[in-house]
């Protein structure tokens, strides 16, 4: 199954894993969903001021400067229950692409669940304010173009707000390490994958030593390197 190829090679890629960990993933329960979001457009009038620093490390200067920006929002994902994981949404779900949404049929939740989304529209808008404000604040050091900026503040008017109730394909794989329960989600979009996963405690203790005698040596060649 895709899922659990998937899987696999996400656990041939953990540094200090367990040696059976991709066996054990391989005997993992699947399970599809489908992951309700809101998507939210909005058009932005940015009326900024910010301080930045020029001159050199001796002879530091501080400036100010200020101006005015547009700035459009374009599917900002947010999920409509603050039950989900942020890693559905940041780590899995968040490149997807908008272009790639089909009109809902019914024959695609063949073989998979679908949770039902458990906010109203007005809901989402408040989670997501915090997602714009970091996202502005990044246009406008962007778009002042200066190095050191710093105490930037802005007023901004908002227009154009539209949205789309989404469900997003991914499959979950439930597994157990010594007893300790798991998880690793999948993109059936484009196959990303996240999860949780055990740590091998003598790869650890082994990667430390090693990179200890790594940093021993180095320490010792420059040392060397000083009395010559």
């Amino acid at each position: 199954m895709y899922a659990q190829h998937q899987t696999q090679d996400w656990s041939k890629r953990r540094i200090a894993a367990p040696n059976d960990l991709e066996d054990i993933v391989t005997k993992a329960r699947v399970a599809g969903l489908y992951a309700p979001f809101w998507t939210f457009d909005s058009e932005e009038a940015v009326e900024y001021w910010a301080q930045y620093t020029v001159g050199s490390s001796s002879n530091r200067r501080t400036k100010t400067t200020k101006g005015k920006m547009r700035i459009s929002f374009d599917d900002l994902l947010m999920p409509p229950s603050p039950d989900m994981p942020p890693f559905i949404r940041d780590g899995i779900l968040h490149d997807f692409e908008p272009c790639a949404l089909r009109p809902y049929r019914e024959g695609y939740l063949a073989r998979f669940a679908a949770e039902r989304h458990h906010q109203r529209v007005g809901d989402g808008l408040d989670p997501n304010e915090a997602d714009k404000r970091l996202l502005i604040r990044n246009r406008v050091k962007q778009h002042i173009n200066k190095s050191g900026v710093n105490n930037l503040g802005y007023h901004t008017h908002t227009s154009g707000i539209h949205y789309r109730r989404i469900l997003l394909p991914i499959w979950i794989l439930h597994y157990e390490f010594k007893g300790k329960p798991m998880k690793v989600v999948v993109s059936s979009i484009d196959g990303h994958t996240y999860g949780e996963r055990p740590f091998s405690i003598p790869k650890i203790t082994s990667y430390s030593g090693l990179l200890s005698a790594i940093a021993i040596i180095i320490g010792l060649a420059w040392g060397a390197g000083g009395l010559l």
